[in-house]
Order: structure tokens, then C-alpha cells, then sequence
């Protein structure tokens, strides 16, 4: 609102305002018409500069796309190299190939180095950027996707969660298509397509593919790419929004696989689910709590895939990693500190050198505040 609305606002309104942009309620107590008004034109023109000094959508674009650029480049010299070593691998002796293999392979599930090395090339000639959007179940990973994009692109229930992995890329038109399981043990997957172009009944459709938990045919469905002409997804930036962990164990799977391979990832806990740790049947008095639970679960997932003891997300690159405890609004006022200060001991528990401002404590659902803004915490989320 402008400075003219604002001095026709009733302090009722004033007051909500101001608690909406971080004023408390202690401090809104003492403030007359007068004094609120003056306190909130303040803030808005603050939240105001604020936003005129963060990075446009079309910079974010180039910054990404110079980035993928240069990650491009980088990688196929690598492969060029990898190959190298290959063909240097393939023209040794077997005793040598045999002495090369018990050095490099293991805690690889690889017997051979140049079956090592045809895999990590096969990786490094893969050129999309995955970012993958993991975590808890009904935590609103769909949500926090869809703030990020910018636009509604993945479809959000409040009575379902995504039961399918769903990846978003670049597309000159809005469409979506549907990857379904064969029906015999030797079929072939089948295709299908939904134009999105038309967002009414498309969207009801590709929802029904997505929220699929319960149904009988859930598994048959085996993955989603939705394509958007989103600037932000050009070059090969993909975001990967996936089923929530330790809803089943088959799908578990298939998010570690996944993040095996991903340049980032995030993290989405659901903060209205309460910290209430429980005694485990195993381990003694070891206590463990649900958020915890489920992420110690997805990372020892990781170290068995594959790659098996070599691969360890806690060596993971955490300059692409962020941590979002969605729904904060849920925590009551007078707990956050101590809740905040608990989810940060957790987390640097599987991430050593994890810093603060790589963890956030906000409600997607109250991104936008009342005066038409972002709130702080989304802004610095989406910076």
C-alpha cells in the first residue's frame, strides 16, 4: 500500500500490518494511529529498497547460464581424460588390469576399473543440472518448488502428497509427460502426454498421475517430466520434486539413486510435526527423533547405491545444499528460538561445516505477506 492508503487505515489494521513485518506485539501495544502509521510507511519504503536492490529474474538467468557454461566445459574435458585412461586401461595386460581393479574398486559394487571409469565418464557426458527437492512427507516440497519457479508448475493437494518422481525442464510449450510401467515383466514403458496449455482440466489430469498414495495402480506410474518455458530452467537446469521419505521404502530408493547424481539439493522438513524424540528398540538409551529419522535414512540409502562406501553425502559439496523448515508458522512464538537452535544441532550432526544462513525457517504459505511483499525470510531464500 502507498502512503495515502496507509493514513486511511484503522489502527486494527495498522497493527496487523506492522506484526506481519516483524514488529511485536509488545511494541505494536505501545504505538497510537499516529505512531503506527509512521512506523509502517517506514517499513514498507525499507522493504521497498530492499527489493529494488535484489537480483532480477533475467540476471539469476544469465548467472546460472554462464555457470552451466562453464560446468559444460569443465566436463567434457574430464570425459576426454576419463576416455584416455580407458583406452590406457584397456591396453595393459590382464595381470595389470587385475592389480588396477583390487586398488581402485574398492567399496565400489564394481568389479572392473574400466567398468568404474565407463560409468563416471557416462556422468560427466550428462549434461543436465538436477536439483533435486527432497524430504519429508506433506512437508510442502511441491510449494516451496513452485515459489522458486515462479509459477504454479507442479501440481499441490492439500489432501495428497507426490507419490512419483516429477522433474521440471525447459520446454517451448507448457505439456507434461507421463512414463507408465509396462504391464508384463518385458514391456516396454508407454507415453503419455498432457498439453498444459490449457491449465483447467490438464491440471486435474496431470495431478491424478502425481498424487497417486493409496490407489492400486500407484506403480504404475514411473515418472513425470513436466516441460515450462521458464528462462530459468534454459541450458539444462532441471528441478526434481520427489515423494517424501520413509513413506515407502521402494520409493526411498529411487530419491537416493536420484540424488546420487544431482549438482544440488534440497532439504524440506516439516516443522508441524513436533520434535518429540523417541526411545530406538535398538542402540540402548540412543534416542532419535522423526526429522532425524528420516534423514539418516536417505543418506545411508546413498552410500549403498551404487557407488556403495565411496559415496558419502556427507562430503557432499554444501555450497549446493540448503535445509527449509516449512510451515514455521506452526511453531509457537514463544518456542522458535529453542526449536530453531535444535533443528541446527541435528543437521550439523550429518553436515559438519553446514553454516546457519544455509538453513530456513519460514511458511510458504505466507510467503507473501499482506502488504503485497515477500517476507525477509523468502527473500533471502530466493536470493
Amino acid at each position: 500500500p502507498k502512503d495515502d492508503a496507509v493514513d486511511q487505515m484503522k489502527l486494527g489494521k495498522l497493527t496487523r500490518l506492522l506484526q506481519e513485518l516483524g514488529v511485536t506485539v509488545e511494541e505494536t501495544d505501545e504505538m497510537d494511529k499516529n505512531d503506527a502509521r509512521a512506523e509502517l510507511k517506514r517499513r514498507l519504503r525499507a522493504a521497498r529498497a530492499r527489493a529494488a536492490t535484489r537480483r532480477r529474474p533475467r540476471q539469476m538467468t544469465d548467472m546460472l547460464q554462464r555457470a552451466m557454461s562453464e560446468n559444460k566445459e569443465k566436463r567434457r574435458r574430464l570425459s576426454e581424460i576419463c576416455q584416455s585412461i580407458i583406452d590406457l586401461v584397456v591396453s595393459m595386460d590382464a595381470d595389470d588390469q587385475e592389480k588396477m581393479s583390487k586398488s581402485f574398486c574398492q567399496g565400489v559394487n564394481k568389479k572392473n576399473l574400466d567398468e568404474v571409469l565407463t560409468d563416471v565418464r557416462t556422468f560427466l557426458q550428462y549434461d543436465d543440472c538436477l536439483i533435486l527437492v527432497v524430504g519429508e512427507t506433506s512437508s510442502g516440497k511441491s510449494s516451496i518448488l513452485n515459489l522458486l519457479l515462479g509459477e504454479d508448475v507442479l501440481p499441490v493437494s492439500h489432501l495428497a502428497s507426490t507419490s512419483t518422481i516429477c522433474t521440471a525442464r525447459y520446454g517451448e510449450k507448457k505439456k507434461a509427460t507421463v512414463y507408465l510401467q509396462g504391464a508384463g515383466p518385458d514391456a516396454s514403458a508407454s507415453e503419455h502426454t498432457i498439453d498444459l496449455e490449457d491449465e483447467g482440466r490438464a491440471k486435474e489430469e496431470l495431478a491424478s498421475y502425481v498424487h497417486r498414495y493409496g490407489r492400486w495402480d500407484a506403480d504404475k506410474v514411473q515418472k513425470v517430466v513436466i516441460q515450462w518455458p521458464l528462462q530459468f530452467l534454459q541450458g539444462g537446469i532441471c528441478f526434481v520434486d520427489s515423494p517424501g521419505i520413509m513413506h515407502t521404502s521402494k520409493m526411498d530408493e529411487v530419491v537416493a539413486s536420484v540424488l546420487s547424481s544431482t549438482c544440488a539439493f534440497i532439504y524440506v522438513i516439516n516443522s508441524a510435526t513436533p520434535l518429540k524424540p523417541t526411545t530406538s528398540t535398538e542402540g540402548g538409551d540412543r534416542r532419535v527423533d522423526e526429522h532425524e529419522d528420516g534423514l539418516s535414512r536417505l543418506l545411508e540409502l546413498c552410500r549403498k547405491h551404487q557407488w556403495g562406501d565411496i559415496f558419502d553425502m556427507s562430503h557432499f559439496d554444501l555450497q549446493s545444499t540448503m535445509f527449509i523448515c516449512n510451515k514455521w508458522d506452526s511453531v509457537k512464538q514463544n518456542e522458535k528460538e529453542l526449536v530453531m537452535g535444535d533443528y541446527l544441532l541435528k543437521l550439523k550432526e550429518h553436515f559438519k561445516e553446514l553454516k546457519d544462513d544455509q538453513v530456513f525457517f519460514f511458511s510458504c504459505d505466507k510467503a507473501m505477506g499482506p502488504t503485497g511483499l515477500l517476507s525477509p525470510e523468502s527473500i533471502r531464500l530466493l536470493d
